[in-house]
């Protein structure tokens, strides 16, 4: 399993969702390698042996939020690689609390770069992770805000991500699929799906 990240939480006090990550995913089989960089150079060279051969089943992707598969050379790179890519999202506008407490969930603003974009490269099940916390510095009376982990959502990826290794193993003539319909109104003549021919 690669972990790709960005550069900025690689500092110190910012990692702890990474380490956990690493470490329940290797205590339950898993070999895991955290990667990060720029997200085009990062899926050519760093994903890959020198025989092209990936490293990797799956990835879980903290980046991959603003480098869509709108660029070319992304949607190259993430063609040729052919895993599946979980979209493992850091709140960025809310605290865990607010998101905690807040109907909506993610904030809008957030949805449309952490998830809508992610998703026109095929990253699947946005996931919120991480976030930050609000504290008060003794000293000199400031908010801060600390970056901490959400283990509970980070766990429910597990078995989720051992389901998908297996699927990608599977004969195809043992996968079974489903195609969902809508009926509205009600009505043989109007079932109808996105984009399909029914």
């Amino acid at each position: 399993v690669a972990i790709l990240t960005y550069s900025p939480i690689k500092g110190e006090g910012q990692m702890d969702h990474i380490n956990y990550t690493m470490r329940i995913l290797e205590e339950v089989g898993f070999s895991t390698a955290t990667v990060f960089g720029w997200d085009p150079d990062v899926l050519n060279r760093l994903m890959r042996d020198r025989n092209g051969k990936r490293y990797m089943d799956v990835i879980l992707a903290f980046s991959l939020k603003f480098q869509s598969a709108l660029d070319e050379t992304v949607l190259k790179n993430l063609e040729d690689l052919d895993v599946p890519i979980f979209n493992l999202l850091s709140l960025y506008y809310s605290t865990i609390k607010e998101w905690e407490t807040d109907p909506r969930g993610v904030s809008p603003l957030e949805v449309g770069w952490a998830v809508a974009n992610p998703e026109l490269s095929g990253l699947a099940e946005p996931s919120v992770v991480s976030g930050k916390v609000k504290q008060i510095d003794e000293e000199s009376g400031q908010a801060v805000f600390l970056h901490r982990l959400i283990k509970g959502n980070l766990e429910l990826i597990i078995p989720r991500i051992r389901k998908w290794v297996l699927l990608q193993r599977k004969p195809n003539d043992q996968k079974k699929a489903v195609i969902l319909f809508y009926n509205n109104t009600p009505g043989k003549q109007n079932v109808g799906a996105s984009y399909l021919n029914v």
